[in-house]
């Protein structure tokens, strides 16, 4: 799932973008050329706490803010219809 936040402080401003038309999202012209998996022993990306300052909330403080945020279309059942504070980020994981 790809989503995308118009405000960074505020999770309820999360919307799912459609990988297939991100011109949807960002604008004309606005397309996927190419992605890259690749397996590391690199250290785990830091300071998403930074980014999204909500992250570092303790998670029913997240659930509150969270309440509502969902969405819907097509095959949008349970998980795929939410967004959850554990998707941003492992209970016992250090920022």
């Amino acid at each position: 799932m790809l989503i995308r936040f118009r405000d960074l402080d505020d999770p309820a401003t999360a919307e799912r973008v459609d990988p297939f038309d991100l011109a949807a999202s960002f604008g004309p012209g606005v397309k996927l050329l190419r992605a890259t998996i690749e397996m590391t022993n690199d250290p785990v990306t830091t300071g998403l706490d930074q980014k999204l300052p909500w992250i570092g909330l303790p998670q029913d403080a997240q659930w509150k803010l969270l309440k509502g945020v969902e969405w819907g279309g097509p095959g949008s059942e349970g998980h795929d219809r939410m967004m959850y504070p554990i998707y941003f980020k492992a209970e016992d994981e250090r920022l």
